[in-house]
């Protein structure tokens, strides 16, 4: 066996079992290494979970899911919203178009102003 193939797979086989081993290990005694803190409702000091909901399915129905045969996502979706703003707002009106994400139209006394943190 060549030497950097031997390395290779050492290597491999070196840090699977560290990160089995040490998962191993924190299932075993349901103790976890890197959290000391107070347990909850939603977390038992290993591992988050909804209480009174589903458990996980596993990664055999996992795989199942994803090579089954799912609705196709559309390419488009219109929205049922329409919002056309004036072009400008008279007199002491004041009008809020919600934009998208963070951004806002804000229209008062003949003044357009756009906010986006980005912009």
């Amino acid at each position: 066996m060549r030497r950097r193939s031997f390395f290779k797979w050492f290597g491999l086989l070196s840090v699977t079992a560290v990160f089995t081993g040490g998962g191993y290990r924190a299932v075993k005694t349901n103790t976890n290494p890197y959290y000391s803190g107070p347990k909850s409702d939603h977390f038992d000091g290993l591992q988050f979970f909804n209480p009174g909901g589903e458990h996980p399915r596993g990664f055999k129905k996992l795989m199942k899911w994803l090579l089954s045969d799912r609705p196709k996502w559309p390419k488009s979706f219109p929205s049922p919203f329409e919002d056309k703003p004036p072009v400008r707002v008279a007199g002491a009106q004041l009008r809020l178009s919600f934009v998208g994400q963070a951004t806002t139209l804000i229209q008062t006394a003949g003044l357009n102003i756009l906010t986006d943190p980005v912009w």
